[in-house]
């Protein structure tokens, strides 16, 4: 049996398509065609989404629910939910980060760094074309500092100090 590779001579558009071919041997004998292979062309991406991703009410932890500071460095990020069938991706300063999807809330699987993020998202169909972002969402991850006591090993008496380190 022969192998190898067809490619069309011209540019497929999209739609779906019934592809087959015919096999020349060296005396130019012509072979019946083969059997339709059906494929689906899709060259368009999805739309934009139609809003910016917001922080939810549980992840924003600052002084309002709209100042969109936060402790929580895997905050969930409101959004509308991409078709059936699409998914979504989450770009944090502009870089895809991996994330979960439940429930039209987009959260981060890692933990994102303490400082300002500029968020955004997009969605990606079926056939892995990606549409263009999202507005953004600019917010601040404020992680507070730990505080550990460290004990004394020897008994403190009224009126002395205990020394506490702030990391």
């Amino acid at each position: 049996a022969a192998t190898g590779e067809v490619t069309p001579t011209a540019a497929l558009g999209d739609g779906t398509k019934a592809i087959t071919y015919k096999y020349v041997d060296a005396a130019g004998n012509l072979s019946a065609a083969s059997p339709a292979l059906s494929i689906t062309v899709d060259t368009t991406a999805p739309q934009m989404p139609a809003t910016a991703p917001d922080l939810t009410n549980a992840s924003d932890t600052g002084a309002s629910s709209t100042d969109n500071i936060t402790n929580d460095a895997t905050p969930g990020f409101a959004i509308t939910p991409p078709a059936n069938g699409d998914s979504v991706k989450l770009y944090v300063d502009g870089v895809e980060v991996a994330s979960t999807l439940v429930n039209g809330e987009l959260t981060p699987v890692g933990a994102l760094g303490d400082g300002p993020h500029a968020i955004t998202y997009r969605y990606i169909d079926t056939a892995g074309n990606a549409g263009p972002a999202s507005a953004g969402l600019n917010i601040r991850i404020v992680i507070p500092p730990v505080m550990r006591v460290i004990e004394n090993s020897h008994p403190t008496q009224v009126g002395q100090d205990q020394t506490v380190e702030q990391r």
